[in-house]
């Protein structure tokens, strides 16, 4: 099985570390594209290795590589900022956080998707979901409750999912 995995809001609890930089906005989906590229290329760097990461994502990162699950790390990241890719990298590492594959500055993620025969694509964006699922992609919204995808609230609920749904 291959899954693919977004960053930010689903491995890293990104908002809470830049919300004092938009008081204005109530949540990471609210903030115009000149405000996300700005927070990308002049904080993001910054701000990352501070970072808390999402409770239990250790735990499911070490069970998935248990039943040999491909994990690919899908994110924008890089796109504004080359310099957040090393970053990143070096974040996870600290973590205890390992991917099998990064594939950063993506904006298209279905295309990725496609090209490595991903099963699911956890993510945090429904933007990002909406346009995975017009592929036929296998998706799973990250963080909050969703109407339209199924979600998962935490990495208890995403390892529950799979156990449930992906594995054979």
């Amino acid at each position: 099985m291959r899954i693919g995995i977004d960053f930010d809001n689903t491995i890293a609890d990104t908002w809470s570390a830049i919300k004092h930089l938009c008081p204005h906005r109530d949540s990471y989906y609210e903030l115009t594209k000149d405000e996300d590229m700005n927070i990308a290329i002049n904080h993001l760097v910054n701000l990352t290795m501070d970072t808390k990461l999402i409770d239990g994502v250790k735990k499911a990162f070490d069970y998935l590589h248990s039943i040999d699950v491909d994990i690919f790390l899908i994110t924008a990241r890089g796109i504004a900022n080359p310099e957040i890719i090393n970053v990143t990298k070096n974040y996870l590492e600290d973590h205890g956080i390992f991917f099998d594959y990064y594939i950063f500055r993506e904006d298209k993620k279905s295309k990725v998707c496609l090209e490595n025969k991903i099963d699911l694509l956890i993510d945090d964006n429904e933007n990002v979901l909406n346009e995975v699922t017009s592929h036929g992609i296998n998706v799973l919204k990250f963080g909050t409750k969703s109407n339209k995808y199924d979600y998962a609230l935490s990495w208890d609920d995403a390892v529950k999912y799979i156990k449930e749904r992906m594995i054979k």
